[in-house]
């Protein structure tokens, strides 16, 4: 019996010892397991957010929705976070239907990163529950 517990603790020490050395290569690689930590707490927001290489998106700010939102035209607002899984699904989805309809509708499709806009999210009360949309029209 002090053979099995003497065995498993040195077996335990070694995994312990083993795993560090891993996670540091890991690391250096790139690995995929270093991804989906850094994904998943939020260091690292998925490829494919914020970026929009058409133009079809209009990034809004606190500084810019009153000329925005507020002056003439129409608006699909989605409010969405860099940190929230549901929008990371969304926004693929939100950004194909903005170039899809790019020259088709009046109305233009814009995004507000709740974390960098925290006044314009108060000021739509844009939920905890993200994405949140918003339609406006001539400053309505």
């Amino acid at each position: 019996m002090k053979f099995l517990k003497s065995s498993l603790a040195l077996l335990g020490a070694v995994a312990l010892l083993a795993v560090p050395a891993t996670a540091q290569e890991e690391k250096k690689e790139g690995g995929i397991w270093n991804s989906i930590k850094d994904t998943l707490i939020g260091e690292a927001p998925p490829s494919t957010f914020g970026q929009d290489p058409t133009g079809a998106i209009l990034n809004i700010t606190d500084a810019i929705y009153e000329e925005t939102l507020f002056g003439e035209g129409e608006y699909i607002v989605a409010f969405c976070s860099a940190t929230s899984p549901p929008c990371a699904d969304y926004y693929p989805t939100y950004l194909e239907a903005a170039e899809t309809l790019k020259g088709e509708s009046p109305a233009k499709f814009a995004a507000v990163w709740v974390e960098e806009n925290p006044r314009l999210s108060a000021r739509f009360f844009v939920p905890a529950r993200l994405p949140y949309l918003v339609y406006a029209k001539d400053g309505v």
